[in-house]
């Protein structure tokens, strides 16, 4: 039997919440030790238990993976309609693409990395969008390696180059199903 076979997708709930703030914690840019490697990927969001709870509340798509209620991993995703939930994004998408979903956020545990949830993850949320325009925005400075490597094994390509209002330089990327 193979690892990912011991794992479940499912929707998160409120109960999930305390593993995926930690987790993000610990994939945090700023809690990274200077000169850690960063190859394996890397949140800047800083989102702490109330935005989880929101997502909770109003994403269409937050799914967990877990091993016998132990956290492997997490993705957040939601489409235009619920623009509310990352306003300053949305209206930088819209001139360019009408209709989409949105990856907010894709985590993985460490002890999981290479093993296959992150696909398993990326794969469940296209399952679950399987129609239209997917985006994923990816930090460039510094450039995460990992979401790149894992979203172009995907098919998504380069969009659209952006700031942040904090300062980081991302990119939108974009897979269109149909």
């Amino acid at each position: 039997m193979d690892a990912l076979s011991a794992l479940s997708i499912e929707q998160a709930t409120i109960d999930h919440l305390p593993s995926v703030v930690a987790l993000a914690r610990s994939w945090q840019l700023d809690n990274l030790p200077v000169g850690e490697d960063r190859s394996q990927g890397f949140f800047i969001a800083g989102w702490e238990l109330r935005e989880y709870q929101t997502f909770v509340e109003k994403a269409e798509y937050f799914s967990v993976v877990t091993e016998v209620m132990k956290l492997a991993g997490f993705a957040v995703a939601y489409s235009q309609r619920h623009a509310r939930l990352d306003p300053w994004l949305h209206r930088e998408l819209t001139p360019h693409i009408a209709e989409y979903l949105l990856i907010e956020q894709m985590c993985v545990a460490p002890e999981w990395v290479g093993r296959g949830v992150g696909t398993s993850l990326m794969r469940h949320m296209l399952n679950l969008h399987a129609n239209g325009a997917v985006i994923s925005e990816i930090t460039r400075e510094p450039l995460n390696e990992a979401s790149v490597n894992l979203h172009k094994r995907f098919g998504f390509t380069p969009l659209l180059e952006l700031t942040r209002p904090n300062g980081f330089p991302t990119t939108a990327w974009v897979l269109e199903q149909s």
